[in-house]
């Protein structure tokens, strides 16, 4: 069984109650007054104990509210709460940084990292390449740092090489974010490298503006455009990315974001358990560098 310490939390993010309960199954009569309704109303549509993840409890909880952090442990069966996350050295095996200010990612990994602790941080790593870097240089063995969307995982933006195949050559990509490009963009980014390859390089990149939308278009050294829409105020908008080909054209959407968090931790905890690589480091920073070319001109 691993033993996982989680860190929480920031605003809007509701992962230290999901992933908790993703490992160790829930409270309903607590997890109904967690502030994010859709976790609860995601976790009602699973069963339980049969869906969690088997071979990992998390037993350890830091957040920076002493009430928040006896909230999330009842309600998502966590046994310990520490009053400094360093406390959870030598307690738990693995570390999940389950916080997406990725202003704070720094400071709050480094004292995992110098002990030698394999540490999942939440999206986005950074938002600047230099910065992803200065994290990324202070791990102590190779793939020590594991960072991602969940959606990299999910079964939806899974496609086959038959798949790609029958759309020809793709031409154009397109997705639609809601709330902001800084922790929303990699949501899409992210995946859609993962399908379509991570050597891709920045040619171009353009945004146009319109009522109540910001349209970030890249075109790539292949020729390949990647248009990505933001509408903040959205409140809900599905994660979907189609790819045009010459031949065809491949719509992908999300529908079980569960299932998406479940693999990715399953994934984490492989590469714990020494049975599965961590995802490169350079994927890590090829998918900050599109972030980045966004940002700049977002």
């Amino acid at each position: 069984m691993v033993k996982l310490g989680i860190i929480g939390m920031s605003e809007g993010n509701g992962h230290p109650y999901s992933w908790s309960a993703i490992c160790n199954g829930y409270n309903p009569t607590y997890m109904k007054d967690c502030p994010f309704l859709a976790i609860p109303d995601y976790l009602r549509q699973k069963k339980f104990p049969q869906d969690t993840i088997k071979d990992a409890a998390v037993t350890h909880i830091w957040t920076q509210d002493s009430q928040l952090s006896q909230h999330i442990a009842i309600a998502s069966n966590i046994k310990n709460i520490v009053m400094n996350p360093e406390d959870m050295i030598g307690e738990v095996d693995a570390i999940l940084l389950a916080r997406d200010d990725y202003e704070q990612h720094l400071t709050h990994s480094e004292p995992f990292i110098q002990a030698g602790m394999p540490i999942y941080i939440d999206k986005p790593i950074a938002v600047k390449v230099a910065d992803a870097l200065s994290i990324l240089h202070k791990e102590r063995g190779k793939g020590q740092i594991f960072s991602c969307t969940p959606l990299r995982y999910a079964k939806e933006f899974s496609v086959t090489r038959e798949q790609l195949e029958s759309l020809g050559e793709i031409k154009s990509i397109q997705a639609t974010i809601m709330k902001s490009w800084d922790k929303y963009a990699i949501h899409v980014l992210e995946p859609i490298l993962n399908i379509i390859g991570f050597q891709q390089k920045i040619k171009n990149v353009k945004k146009v503006a319109s009522n109540g939308a910001v349209h970030v278009m890249y075109l790539t050294e292949e020729e390949m455009t990647i248009n990505i829409t933001v509408i903040e105020a959205a409140t809900y908008l599905p994660f979907k990315i189609t790819f045009f080909g010459t031949n065809d054209l491949l719509e992908l959407e999300v529908v079980d974001i569960f299932n998406a968090f479940k693999a990715s931790l399953e994934t984490f905890i492989r590469v714990v358990q020494n049975v599965e690589q961590s995802i490169p480091s350079k994927e890590i920073i090829k998918t900050v560098e599109f972030i980045e070319a966004g940002l700049n001109i977002y």
